[in-house]
């Protein structure tokens, strides 16, 4: 006797077939080990939401606008993928997300965390790193019980490695182009005894810079450069010292840091712009005379003059205290140490990753820019990890460069920890190559 099953209404086929293909997921990509993975989604979705809020400030509002859909497109398309692909791919997908997620966390929101207290974007940034951890581990298991005992072991010997050189140097990056904000001091150029201006520069790419300006006693002036992650105020001390020689001093906030207009970088490239502003500014005024402008930077700031300088005439001299590696002809010529190749590598891949980050080339070598300096002179100043540098530098123009080498100093920490032989070494220099007009000293 044949038994001839009952044949289902249409509208339940109908019904069936549309759960079968629009269902959650594959029945295979349920079996098995696939429980961590669970909530997949949702975490996907979370991860989204913090990429958008940590993507949308800097730049311009369309470059903003287009980070967000960008981060959410991203988003949605994972979502759609987990729905139908593989364990293993899910894994994967999961190792993806939850890296990006742990480097823009560690980069972004523990930083500005630090810095600047608990905002939207800090916020953002800790919640980014808590499930992209969370993210990462879970696809790592998963992607590990799927291997064989020999991959597993391999994997098990790259995770150091990737967190070396990969984690490091991508976390250096995404912290480097997203730097937190920096505040400006309380204490003027008046609150020591100087009277000043408060002017403004624009630079040829169109960024307001706020900056004090000292009025020049001996025809002579100097601008003056911060470091990365410093405002006017921390060459303040600097600018006292020189103006009571009789210079006239500029300084400013580069852009992105303090009251300036513009996106920071923590390698300083495109301050170039700036520097070239506030020279235009001190050949305009009428107590300067327009052969006689010096700049000093500290750090980045001091990298950052050496490169104008090279390519603009209207500098006489320059200082430079503490210049290290700023691209990527700058670390394969300097020398390292035994562990100095990792450094150099994790350099070189944040130097790529800044590039493409902030869609801008390295600047020209500072070998090379120091080489075009000459046969105006340069003073570097080497202190604790950058005096190697500089007797490099030193080498490769032999012609018109010194340096006054300070072993045991912290880095930019010249005038507080040396104030006099500072004084004497810079203004001496100065003296000696912008040829000021005698004034009594202040």
């Amino acid at each position: 006797m044949v038994v001839v099953a009952p044949e289902r209404p249409a509208r339940k086929r109908r019904v069936r077939g549309l759960r079968l293909r629009f269902g959650s997921r594959p029945p295979r990509a349920r079996r098995g080990r696939s429980r961590p993975l669970t909530l997949l989604p949702q975490g996907f979705i979370l991860l989204g939401v913090t990429f958008a809020v940590i993507l949308a400030p800097g730049g311009s509002i369309v470059g903003g606008v287009s980070r967000v859909l960008c981060a959410l497109g991203v988003t949605g398309w994972a979502v759609l993928a987990d729905r139908w692909a593989d364990l293993r791919p899910r894994a994967s997908l999961a190792i993806a997300f939850g890296t990006a997620g742990t480097v823009l966390g560690a980069g972004i929101g523990i930083p500005h965390a630090v810095e600047d207290g608990l905002s939207l974007r800090s916020a953002a940034g800790l919640c980014a790193l808590l499930v992209g951890l969370t993210v990462l581990v879970l696809g790592l298991i998963t992607l590990l019980r799927t291997m064989p005992f020999r991959a597993r072991l391999l994997v098990f010997a790259c995770i150091p490695l990737s967190l070396l050189f990969v984690m490091t140097p991508l976390v250096t990056t995404v912290a480097g182009v997203n730097p937190p904000p920096t505040m400006l001091g309380l204490t003027t150029p008046a609150d020591r005894g100087l009277a000043y201006d408060d002017i403004e520069l624009l630079t040829n790419d169109g960024l307001v810079l706020q900056g004090w300006y000292v009025p020049s006693r001996n025809h002579a002036a100097v601008v003056l450069m911060h470091d990365s992650g410093g405002t006017r105020s921390s060459v303040l001390v600097h600018a006292v010292a020189l103006a009571r020689m009789g210079y006239g001093v500029l300084l400013f906030d580069a852009r992105g840091h303090g009251d300036s207009e513009g996106d920071a970088m923590t390698l300083g490239w495109g301050r170039e712009r700036d520097i070239a502003a506030a020279v235009t500014f001190l050949s305009s005024r009428d107590d300067v005379d327009p052969a006689k402008i010096g700049l000093f930077g500290l750090g980045r700031g001091g990298e950052a003059a050496l490169t104008e300088a090279a390519s603009d005439d209207r500098v006489s001299a320059v200082v430079a205290e503490g210049p290290g590696r700023r691209t990527p002809v700058d670390t394969v010529t300097l020398p390292f140490g035994p562990a100095g190749w990792a450094q150099g590598f994790n350099e070189m891949i944040s130097y790529a990753g800044t590039a493409v980050l902030r869609q801008a080339l390295p600047p020209r070598s500072l070998q090379g820019a120091i080489r075009n300096i000459a046969p105006r002179w340069v003073m570097l100043i080497g202190e604790q990890g950058s005096i190697d540098a500089s007797r490099v530098y030193q080498q490769g123009s032999l012609t018109n460069v010194v340096v006054w080498e300070l072993p045991d100093t912290p880095p930019s920490q010249a005038y507080d920890l040396h104030a006099a032989p500072w004084e004497e070494e810079v203004t001496t220099f100065f003296d000696r190559t912008l040829f000021p007009r005698t004034v009594p000293r202040q």
